[in-house]
Parts: structure tokens; sequence; C-alpha cells
């Protein structure tokens, strides 16, 4: 027989297994696909239905819905349970780190984990978290800005502004400041002096003469400069007071200050606590007593802290 004729022959039948493999290939791709569509498409029957069941008279799920469900809804309602527990086990996370009984990096892997199933609440927080993974990943300074930038403005929104300094502080504190912003400097050392990297968020400000920012440079540098300026915020302007003030600038911090003066401590500092309680919230002539009183009861650092705090937790404008 043709040599030829039987090379010829080995090539068709290797042209023909190829073929039949790729045809195969395609077919079970837009076979899943199609699979896919016909579940999200039961899955936007199901869910409102579900999310209603809740208050329904109806004792079983099964029986609420009878009149909608069809032969193969078991994938889409296995897919909306499990979606809406994840939800519920992030939404709790999230708590958790707020009261800070858990540790930021263990709500991060959480957000990392899958792909958001939709979008609100925990879900935009886990796409803006897995948006800036993929941005510092590819390394360019402008989609990193861009997406530090958004994250910080979806997790600030939900108290989380704090998780989100400590978790990135290493890669923040590595960003190149001459290829940022002047926004983007001030924005991202606000984010490292909330994660306690002091050196590091003085390199990142700004040179300019901001009220503003010279307040958050004499509180992340420690000094007792501040400026004097009506144009300074409420908040801006009890922080300079209650960080230099020579006297008591309260009837409480008076309180506070006759506590010292017996040894007693303990009781003027749980007169700060209470006046610094509200958070962000803070009346400013509370935060200028509990500031100073910190101070007076040898707690100068914490005072810092707290009142940095007050300033870069508040809501981004």
């Amino acid at each position: 027989m043709d040599p030829y004729f039987l090379i010829s022959i080995a090539i068709l039948v290797i042209v023909a297994f190829f073929g039949i493999l790729l045809l195969t290939i395609v077919f079970m791709k837009l076979r899943r696909q199609v699979n896919e569509n016909q579940v999200q498409r039961r899955r936007e029957i199901l869910e409102p239905r579900i999310l209603e069941y809740s208050r329904a008279k109806e004792t079983s799920v099964h029986e609420y819905l009878a009149g909608i469900r069809v032969a193969g809804d078991e994938e889409p309602l296995r897919r909306i349970l499990m979606d809406h527990i994840r939800a519920l086990r992030g939404s709790v996370r999230e708590r958790l780190v707020r009261a800070g009984a858990l540790p930021a990096g263990t709500l991060f892997k959480a957000y990392r984990s899958g792909k958001p199933a939709a979008s609100g609440g925990v879900w935009d927080h886990a796409a803006a978290v897995q948006a800036l993974d993929r941005a510092f990943a590819i390394g360019k300074v402008p989609q990193i800005a861009e997406a530090l930038h958004q994250a910080d403005e979806v997790l600030s929104q939900s108290g989380l502004r704090h998780a989100l300094a400590q978790t990135y502080a290493v890669q923040i504190a590595a960003l190149p400041p001459g290829q940022l912003t002047a926004r983007d400097r001030e924005e991202f050392a606000g984010l490292l002096l909330l994660a306690g990297r002091s050196e590091a968020a003085l390199a990142m400000l700004p040179v300019n003469n901001k009220l503003g920012l010279r307040v958050l440079v004499a509180l992340a540098s420690g000094s007792d400069v501040y400026p004097e300026s009506r144009a300074l915020s409420a908040l801006e302007l009890a922080i300079a007071q209650g960080m230099t003030a020579a006297e008591p600038p309260s009837s409480d911090a008076s309180l506070a200050m006759a506590h010292l003066g017996r040894g007693q401590r303990g009781a003027a500092l749980m007169i700060a606590i209470r006046l610094l309680a509200p958070g962000v919230e803070v009346d400013p002539g509370d935060l200028a007593a509990g500031l100073w009183i910190l101070r007076q009861a040898g707690r100068p650092a914490l005072a810092r802290k707290v009142a940095l705090e007050t300033l870069l937790l508040l809501p981004l404008a």
C-alpha cells in the first residue's frame, strides 16, 4: 500500500479527532452558558419570593414556592441560600471588626474569597477590595490610587476605614508620593496615620499651608505647635485647645484635675472616657476637655491617637 496514502489517512484521522474535540469543547461551553442563563433567570424569579417568605403565613418555604417552582430549581435555590449565608456571615464579621472583636485580616480574607454574588452592602465591599488587590498586583500607581480611593470611600461609609488602613498599610507606605496627586497624598496619609505609621504618613503628606494638614502634622509629629485660626473646623479648634491649653477648658476638666490632685487617676480617666465616648460625633467642647484630661493624666500619645481618629474617621467628603 502506498505509504503516502497511509500518511494522508493518518493526517485526516488526527484532523478529524481534533476537530471533533474542538466541537465538543465549544458545545460544552455553550451548554454551560445556556444552563447558567437558565439558573440566573430562575434565580431572578425565586429570590424575591424567598425574601418575602419571612412575612408569609406558610410554615414551609416549599409550600410558599409551590406555585412558581419547577423542575431543576434545586441549583438556583442552592445558590440563593449560599449567597445569603455568605452575606450574613460578612455582615457579622464587619460588626465584629468594628467592635474590635475580630482581626481585620479575617474580614478581608472573606472579601477575597469568591466572586461577589450581587451588589450593595457586603458585596460592594468585597468588589472594592478585590479591585484594589488587582490594582496592586498590576503595579500601576494611577490605577492603585483610583482603586484605593474607591475602597476607602466604600468602606468608610460602613465604619471600616480603620480596618482598610490596617490591612494595606505596608502597600500604601510603599507608594511613591511624587506620582500621586495632592488629594491622594492627603487621603492616603490619613490611612497611614490610622494604621499607626506616623513617619510614613509625614512623608506622604503634601507640603502646603492647608490648616487641616497642619493639625494632622502636629498630631503625627507630637508637636505642641498648632495653627491658630478661626478658619479651622470646630473639631480642629477643639483638638488644638485640648492638646495645648494650660488650664482646664471646662468644668469636667476641672473635676478631673481635682481627682488627679488627689492621686485618683482612674477617676479622672473615667471622665475622659465618658466625654470621648461618642467618637466622631463628639461635642467639640467635650473633645477638648477629654484630650486635656488624657494629657494631664500622663497619656499624651493616647490623646493624639484619639484626636487623629476623630478627624480621620469622619465620613469622607
